[in-house]
């Protein structure tokens, strides 16, 4: 068997020649892409579960503009509910404020100069965008006057946090007169 013997026979026979050389061509193909089937499925689970995402945030997006400017507001209405630790005038005002609606009187008002530690004690939040500012105070009246002082201080312009208290009668003459004294934070600007 010589060459040209075997060139005239792949001559007579075209469409067959043809049709084992594609089958081979196809053959080898698919043997050169079996190891990449595996990544590609996996790679075609991770892009529809992304589409799927895109898909449902597309969804849940048709009001976003009003969202957000729902929530401009409220981060604005928190600003404006923020102390600042260097308006003391202003802070100290606010309690006479309250002494002056409840009919209470101011014992002791201190606003505390130090700002908070990097790192709060145990059991009190890390404040990141705020500072807490501490203030000592002292109240005297009757047990509904200072209940309602400590009903607007919470219900109040500001933020605030009561960390501790302590209460005592004033004296025997009228029992329902009480004083209290309180340790609490502030929720002010940093």
């Amino acid at each position: 068997m010589n060459a040209q013997f075997i060139i005239a026979k792949l001559k007579q026979y075209p469409i067959a020649v043809g049709g084992v050389l594609v089958i081979l061509l196809l053959a080898i193909g698919v043997f050169l892409r079996k190891s990449k089937v595996p990544e590609l499925e996996g790679e075609l689970v991770r892009i529809e579960n992304q589409w799927g995402a895109i898909s449902a945030n597309n969804k849940e997006s048709a009001s976003l503009p009003e969202h957000v400017k729902e929530i401009s507001a409220f981060g604005e209405e928190i600003q404006s509910r923020l102390i600042v630790r260097e308006d003391k005038a202003i802070n100290q005002q606010y309690f006479y404020g309250l002494e002056e609606k409840t009919g209470i009187t101011l014992t002791l008002l201190s606003q505390s100069d130090t700002p908070p530690p990097p790192r709060p004690p145990p059991g009190k939040p890390t404040l990141t965008l705020y500072s807490p500012i501490e203030f000592s105070v002292g109240v005297a009246g009757n047990f509904q006057q200072v209940l309602e002082f400590l009903y607007r201080l919470e219900h109040g312009q500001y933020f605030s946090r009561i960390d501790g208290f302590s209460t005592n009668s004033i004296g025997l003459d009228n029992e329902d007169q009480i004083q209290i004294s309180l340790k609490m934070d502030m929720l002010g600007r940093k």
